[in-house]
């Protein structure tokens, strides 16, 4: 349990800390330029979902497969495994971004209500479309941050990715926003969606760095007492029991 908590206690951290901040975001900062804003951004966060829960099951199988090569000493097929699941959230993640853009209007549309005045399903449109070209610039960025961090955590690595995305997280995304909406406000909602853009381009980056210097691949997670490959220990002759031949 001990072990656990040490290795798992970043993670959940990352993973509570994030939720905070995202809901500071949407609630607080978009919210706060009116019920359109707060609207459309609630659409746009939907489709968003739509394109990063896939990822998130990359990201959870990459974790398991880098444990396991990890475990039998392997490093290279974990790194194979880890470039395989990043190519897959891309591919998938990439596609979604491309039709963000394409058809944001529609997109945004399949989420009002068809009595919404006019003038009200404008703003909307407008909103959301902005909304999801933003939410396009950074997916392949957040396919990168999702998959490698999944692989880090597999290899053990996750003290330094939990606790710069803590402070990443409070500084860019709750920092950037409440100066987006004090310093900028004619930027209205997009200053704190720009803020949100710039915090998992910035993680992404710094992910993939850290995963390319290959420090994971010389963590040793469980402390093993079998000799090393290729030794064998000394042991002593077995004699006859009771019932010989049988263990």
């Amino acid at each position: 349990i001990k072990d656990l908590f040490r290795v798992g206690w970043p993670a959940g951290l990352m993973f509570g800390n994030e939720m905070i901040c995202w809901a500071a975001f949407m609630v607080y900062f978009v919210g706060h330029f009116g019920a359109q804003h707060s609207t459309a951004g609630w659409i746009a966060h939907q489709w968003m979902s739509l394109s990063f829960m896939p990822a998130v099951g990359i990201s959870t199988a990459v974790t398991a497969m880098v444990g396991k090569a990890m475990g039998a000493g392997r490093p290279d097929v974990a790194a194979a495994r880890a470039w395989l699941g990043l190519r897959l959230a891309m591919l998938w993640m990439g596609f979604c971004g491309v039709c963000f853009v394409v058809f944001g209007e529609e997109l945004t549309r399949a989420f009002i209500d068809p009595g919404t005045p006019p003038e009200e399903t404008q703003a909307l449109l407008a909103l959301g479309t902005k909304f999801l070209i933003l939410t396009a610039v950074f997916q392949l960025f957040d396919a990168i941050a999702m998959t490698l961090s999944g692989a880090l955590r597999g290899a053990g690595d996750t003290v330094v990715v939990g606790v710069v995305t803590v402070v990443a997280s409070w500084g860019i995304i709750v920092g950037g926003g409440l100066a987006a909406i004090t310093f900028m406000p004619q930027w209205e909602s997009l200053g704190p969606w720009g803020a949100a853009s710039l915090y998992i381009i910035l993680l992404s980056l710094f992910i993939l760095g850290r995963f390319i210097s290959g420090r994971w691949k010389t963590i040793n997670l469980v402390k093993n007492d079998a000799p090393a490959p290729g030794v064998r220990e000394s042991l002593p002759t077995p004699q006859p029991g009771p019932v010989d031949g049988v263990a």
